[in-house]
């Protein structure tokens, strides 16, 4: 699993335009609603590191406490669907709000691995791995984290169609 996310994350990384929209959302301004915020985007990743990690402080976070690395061999879950369809995807998403509510509850902190699946290869690799029928929804690491601020919100206003509001094609 660590190789698939290593080269799912070295395929990102060569394209350009995965770099370019990555840029417009990480390591923004604290005025800014959306996106994840330098302080928000944790500590750099360090060349012990065996996961590769996103670099979400777009190259700004502070370096790592000495000693505070990253476990070697973290939990990970991998949410996939049994049948195929809405409701199917729809059962995935309770499945995922109950891992993260429950690790939540125990002070366990999770992160999505979603670069994995984001890259056509390593998500049907991962697939396979697993023993599926159906490609995975959601790659998860659990374990320990360390608390961080919490991250701007669009207003729902700005997300929300109102009923008048009609899209013409």
């Amino acid at each position: 699993m660590q190789q698939l996310a290593t080269r799912a994350n070295g395929q990102q990384l060569a394209d350009p335009d995965f770099v370019a929209e990555l840029a417009r959302w990480t390591g923004t301004t604290p005025d800014r609603r959306d996106g994840v915020p330098t302080y928000a985007g944790g500590p750099q990743p360090a060349p012990q590191d065996q996961w590769t990690l996103r670099d979400f402080a777009a190259g700004a976070g502070p370096e790592r406490i000495p000693g505070k690395n990253f476990e070697h061999q973290p939990s990970i879950a991998v949410l996939t669907p049994y049948l195929a369809g809405p409701e199917a995807d729809i059962r995935t998403g309770q499945a995922l709000q109950r891992v993260l509510l429950t690790a939540t509850a125990h002070g366990l902190a999770v992160s999505f691995l979603s670069h994995i699946l984001e890259v056509t290869s390593t998500r049907e690799e991962l697939r396979r791995l697993v023993g599926a029928a159906r490609a995975p929804l959601a790659v998860l690491r659990i374990g320990r984290g360390y608390p961080v601020p919490a991250t701007p919100r669009r207003d729902v206003a700005d997300l929300v169609m109102s009923d008048a509001t009609t899209v013409q094609s």
